[in-house]
This record gives C-alpha cells, structure tokens and sequence, in this order.
C-alpha cells in the first residue's frame, strides 16, 4: 500500500513538474492566442474566446493549456483556477461528482467533504470540495473544489486549487457572456 501511494504521488509530481516547464516556454504563444483585454487598472481580465471575465490579483498570470482552457495561477505559493467551457451538457454533467483521480487505480479516491449551491456571475452553481489523503499519515495532501455553472446557452466548471482569499476573490467575480 505504501508503495503504491508513494508511486502515486511521485507521478503527480513529474506530471506537475512536467507541467511547468510547458508553461515557460509556451506562456507567451498562450497568451498570443487568447484574445483577452486588460482594463487599466490591471485588475479584470477578460476572455472574448470562452466569455468568462474574473478578477486578476496582482501577481497572477493568465494563460491557456495545451486542452485550450483558461487558467490563472499563481507561483509562491502555488495555487490556480482553471476555467473549462464545455459545448456537450452530456460530457458537463458526467464530471459532476466525479473526483478527479477517480479512475486511476493506484490512487486512493478523493474524497467528497463538501458540497451544496452558490451563486457566480448571477448563476447557480454547483460546487463540490474534495480532498486527497496520505492514509498512512492521516493527512490531507491536496484540497480542491469544482463548481459546475449552466448558463442556458454554455457549460462551465471552474476547479480551483487550495481556498485562500485570493482563489475564492477570483471565483466570487467570474461572469460570463454569451460564447460564439
């Protein structure tokens, strides 16, 4: 069992490490690619591509992934949100309570400590936090929550790394337009 959760863990870390080397050398065509607008003060971003706009805290950077999803993040300490638009309801409500790691067998599941209705950019939302645990230690190594949005017309979730004020500022001031 240790074995397998320390095989686990080390392979998170290359796939997280891996993942930040794309984002040095790729941010700058990312950025290119996006068609955003920054007002002058520099503290709402916004994403014609995917019609979500949110604030940006100083020190944040915006950027999309190989999958094309918007995401903001932060390097010390590490957090991020990530934006995903679905254009299939069916595939949206597939991921609703389906933790992340879930079909990956050498993992202990995430579990489901939260989860209930809140409102995002005058939406209802369904959120779910998770946790994932060390069993041998007790203790939880990765907090996460995900919020579900159905707009009428798009389908978003939002996934969001550990819950600091920050993190929890970006979600709170997320709209979203009508995407084309």
């Amino acid at each position: 069992m240790k074995k397998l959760i320390a095989l686990g863990l080390l392979s998170l870390g290359i796939v997280f490490l891996a993942g930040c080397g794309q984002q040095q050398n790729s941010q700058t065509a990312n950025q290119s690619a996006t068609s955003a607008v920054v007002d002058t003060n520099g503290q709402t971003y916004t994403d014609a591509k995917t019609g979500i706009s949110f604030f940006q805290p100083d020190g944040w950077i915006v950027s999309t992934n190989e999958g094309g999803n918007l995401y903001t993040y932060t390097q010390g300490p590490y957090q991020t949100v990530v934006f995903e638009v679905f254009t299939d309801k069916n595939v949206w409500e597939q991921r609703q309570y389906n933790p992340v790691n879930s079909s990956d067998n050498s993992l202990v599941p995430d579990i489901l400590v939260d989860s209930g209705q809140e409102s995002i950019g005058g939406y209802q939302a369904l959120f779910e936090t998770y946790e994932r645990r060390d069993t041998l230690h007790n203790t939880v190594t990765l907090s996460y929550t995900r919020y579900f949005v159905d707009t009428g017309s798009s389908w978003y979730e939002i996934e969001t790394s550990e819950s600091t004020e920050a993190v929890q500022e970006i979600v709170k001031s997320t709209q979203f337009a009508s995407v084309k």
